[in-house]
């Protein structure tokens, strides 16, 4: 909350004001308090410039919709990340009942593939690259597993000639 919340919308409506600093200047360093404050004005070099971000787009919560979106740029989703099944998540692909659909975690789904006859969703987390698979999740494609498709999924819009900075 120490940036006035957790949700994506806030996000990028934040970002919508302000210039957002790369992640080597303002690094998550991973702690929960109301009053720690934020502290995003204190970058040196903005990775976006006050007014690159222009709002979002919310993706239809269908699989096809995201896997379309997917296609052409990294989409914010939500899941349920409270459970076992992520916390002890060491690699391979989350499916089961294990995962619920109380979302509680934003993530970015970064693209999706197939492994073997499993076809999954690839989701960077922000829980270091020593969580998971180098910092990433697969999860289970064609269920709504973790409830990714629930959130909506969400991207942000950039100002044409901010393309090719990552966001």
């Amino acid at each position: 909350m120490a940036c006035s919340g957790g949700l994506q919308p806030h996000a990028f409506n934040y970002a919508k004001q302000a210039a957002m600093c790369t992640e080597a200047e303002y690094a998550y360093t991973g702690h929960n308090s109301l009053f720690t404050p934020c502290k995003a004005s204190a970058c040196k070099t903005p990775g976006l410039a006050l007014g690159a971000v222009q709002g979002y787009r919310l993706v239809d919560g269908t699989e096809q919709a995201l896997m379309e979106a997917l296609a052409q740029q990294p989409v914010s989703v939500s899941i349920e990340a409270d459970q076992d099944v992520f916390h002890l998540y060491k690699s391979g692909i989350v499916q089961g009942t294990g995962c619920g659909t109380t979302l509680d975690h934003a993530v970015l789904a970064v693209g999706y593939g197939t492994d073997g006859d499993k076809k999954y969703w690839k989701v960077k987390n922000s829980w270091t690259t020593k969580w998971g698979e180098q910092g990433y999740v697969r999860i289970i494609r064609g269920t709504d597993e973790c409830g990714i498709l629930n959130g909506p999924p969400l991207y942000p819009v950039v100002k044409t000639g901010y393309s090719e900075l990552q966001v």
